[in-house]
């Protein structure tokens, strides 16, 4: 019967089979084009709202990461402008100036290379005990600002003089007791944040230098913030600087979490550097890797968006990006994930 069927010209079948022929066929193409509809309709709602989640995600990040720099700015202005820092470096860069014009070598000696205390446990040494007015002060003072160290999770607190003498850090680096003006470490980022707090005056804002390695950190990835103190007179009598490890950015974005496994967050500096990742290896891990993609791109020009882009394995991948902007320095935060996996 089929076969027969098969066999007859259109214009041999009747009438009265064409139509309801016609009929199941239109009903067919019109069910057909629903489901398609529904599906594409469907996937694309799907689709929005995983670029919502992605959207939420890294707004998330920015607002945690700006809430913690702007935390510790606040904090630096605080400190910057209590009599008690001011006092501080007053009182030692006396004591420093006492020691004559080998006060850097004395105090390295002392509170480096005779410390007791292994590297990186150097700043549980609260005195020396040599009989100096330094050390007597180093005493005084060195509690307070180890305290503040601990509780703002900071790399490093650093007190100048205003000729760029480190005469105090709470963790006896090798830049310690050092002059970042002439010295061995003048060419760094930490000279950078001296120099230009220097020239910024009394008053000014916060200046913050971007994450670069730092070879008296074991060339980890640190930035710093500083400001000028001013003295009674009303003169610049030096700078304070709070110097930032990269573990801190990473416990922000843990924190913060992610809708699923399969999204991405990250931070990125103008260098197309990380300065976070949610999927860090180890808590310290920064400046690795280049991701340099559209999303980034965008959000170092201030941008806020939704793109699609293609990962150097070849994954096609939705993104959000934001920017983050610090002192004048652009971040991009992005959340991305397989655009597989966002449509679902």
């Amino acid at each position: 019967m089929t076969a027969l069927f098969s066999r007859l010209k259109p214009s041999q079948i009747k009438i009265s089979v064409k139509l309801p022929m016609l009929v199941v066929l239109l009903a067919l193409i019109a069910a057909t084009t629903t489901a398609a509809v529904s599906y594409l309709t469907m996937q694309a709602s799907t689709y929005k709202r995983g670029t919502e989640v992605l959207s939420r995600d890294a707004h998330a990040a920015e607002q945690g990461l700006e809430l913690w720099l702007k935390s510790l700015d606040s904090d630096l202005v605080f400190i910057s402008d209590s009599p008690a820092v001011s006092a501080a470096i007053q009182g030692i860069s006396g004591t420093w100036e006492a020691l004559g014009t080998d006060a850097g070598s004395h105090l390295q000696k002392a509170y480096v290379d005779n410390n007791p205390y292994p590297a990186g446990e150097r700043h549980k040494l609260n005195a020396a005990d040599n009989g100096t007015d330094y050390d007597r002060k180093h005493a005084e003072f060195h509690p307070h600002f180890l305290r503040i160290a601990e509780i703002k999770g900071l790399s490093d607190l650093l007190l100048f003089d205003a000729e760029g003498n480190l005469i105090y850090s709470v963790r006896k680096r090798p830049d310690f007791a050092t002059n970042v003006v002439s010295g061995e470490w003048s060419s760094s980022h930490l000279a950078g944040a001296f120099n230009s707090a220097i020239a910024a005056g009394a008053g000014s804002e916060t200046v913050f230098v971007d994450y670069a390695p730092f070879a008296p950190s074991n060339d980890a990835p640190v930035s710093f913030i500083a400001r000028p103190v001013v003295g009674p007179s009303g003169d610049v009598i030096g700078v304070i600087a709070f110097e930032l490890a990269g573990a801190p950015i990473n416990a922000v974005l843990k924190g913060l979490g992610r809708a699923h496994d399969g999204e991405r967050i990250y931070a990125v500096g103008p260098d197309l550097k990380m300065r976070g990742d949610l999927d860090a290896t180890e808590p310290g891990d920064g400046l690795h890797g280049e991701p340099d993609n559209p999303a980034v791109k965008a959000a170092l020009r201030g941008d806020t968006g939704i793109t699609e882009f293609r990962r150097s394995d070849g994954t096609l991948v939705v993104a959000a990006y934001e920017a983050l902007t610090f002192h004048g320095t652009n971040w991009a935060i992005v959340s991305e994930e397989n655009i597989n996996t966002a449509a679902q």
